[in-house]
């Protein structure tokens, strides 16, 4: 890592740290999980169908890739990799 890019980092970290700071002890407090807690579970109770289907459809997003990557024409994307590695020379 360079020395700019952890400059860069630092900075970062450090305006980060300037905005999230003040208002941690909100976030990670005990009234705030349980809140949080109580919204899922009325939800849930609201909507049960849409909470037992959700995690399945958030599963799903991760077939079409494997799919995909399992029938990539392997020739062709060795033709475009040369092809590729010769424009940049």
């Amino acid at each position: 890592m360079t020395r700019q890019r952890l400059i860069l980092l630092v900075v970062l970290l450090a305006a980060l740290a300037t905005f999230i700071a003040p208002d941690l002890g909100r976030y990670l407090g005990v009234d705030d999980f349980k809140s949080q807690q109580a919204a899922i579970e009325n939800w849930r109770a609201a909507q049960p169908l849409t909470a037992a289907v959700l995690p399945l459809a958030a599963a799903n997003k991760y077939v079409p890739g494997v799919w995909r990557n399992a029938r990539a024409p392997q020739a062709l994307l060795a033709w475009a990799g040369r092809v590729h590695a010769w424009r940049r020379g």
